[in-house]
């Protein structure tokens, strides 16, 4: 009768430690993620403050509002 309530025990702190480092690395991810985000809004935001000057500047302004989806 010991033996079954041990390894339910074990069953069950097993499962909670799994859920708990999923838990965790899903919490990295999205840290992770909201950087990339942030990263990426700070290129654009410099891309629109100093646009590339290649050829006419004003087109190069359109090209990047474009690019970014706006």
């Amino acid at each position: 009768m010991s033996d079954v309530s041990l390894t339910a025990t074990a069953t069950l702190v097993s499962m909670v430690v799994g859920r708990d480092l999923v838990g965790s690395l899903d919490n990295v991810g999205v840290g992770l993620g909201m950087e990339l985000t942030q990263s990426a809004k700070h290129r654009f935001e410099l891309g629109v403050r100093h646009p590339p000057t290649r050829g006419e500047p004003g087109k190069a302004t359109a090209q990047t509002a474009v690019g970014s989806g706006l």
